[in-house]
C-alpha cells in the first residue's frame, strides 16, 4: 500500500516538527542551566543583524597554545598564539575572529562611551 502525496509530506512535516520540539528543548535546558549558575543572558539585535551574546573575557589555555582577546586603541579582537616555539612570532599569532571597532560597537549598542 502506497501513501499519497499529502500523507508522506504530513509524516515528513511531523518529523521535522519532533526535531525542532526537540532541540528547544534542549535551549531551554542550557538556559535554564546558564540561569542557575547566575548568567544573564540577554539576545542584543541591532539593525535586523544579531550581535555576540557572549565576550570571553578571560584566556583560554590549551594544549597547542592560548585564546586571549586583544585591545588597541578603538580595536578589539580575538586571538590564538600557537605554542610553537620553531615558529616566527608572527607566525604564531592567528586572528580567529576579525577585529571590531569599538567605537561602532557602542554605537550599535547605543551605549555611551567610556
Amino acid at each position: 500500500m502506497e501513501l499519497k502525496e499529502s500523507e508522506k509530506r504530513s509524516s515528513t512535516d511531523k518529523e521535522k516538527l519532533k526535531e525542532i520540539s526537540k532541540y528547544i528543548k534542549k535551549l531551554k535546558t542550557e538556559l535554564r542551566k546558564e540561569k542557575r549558575r547566575g548568567r544573564d543572558i540577554n539576545p542584543l539585535v541591532t539593525k535586523g543583524k544579531p550581535l555576540p551574546s557572549y565576550f570571553n573575557t578571560g584566556c583560554g589555555l590549551y594544549r597547542k597554545g592560548i585564546t586571549n582577546i586583544e585591545i588597541e586603541r578603538d580595536k578589539i579582537r580575538l586571538i590564538k598564539w600557537h605554542s610553537d616555539n620553531s615558529l616566527p612570532l608572527k607566525e604564531r599569532r592567528e586572528k580567529l575572529w576579525e577585529e571590531e571597532s569599538l567605537s561602532e560597537l557602542r554605537k550599535e549598542l547605543n551605549l555611551k562611551s567610556i
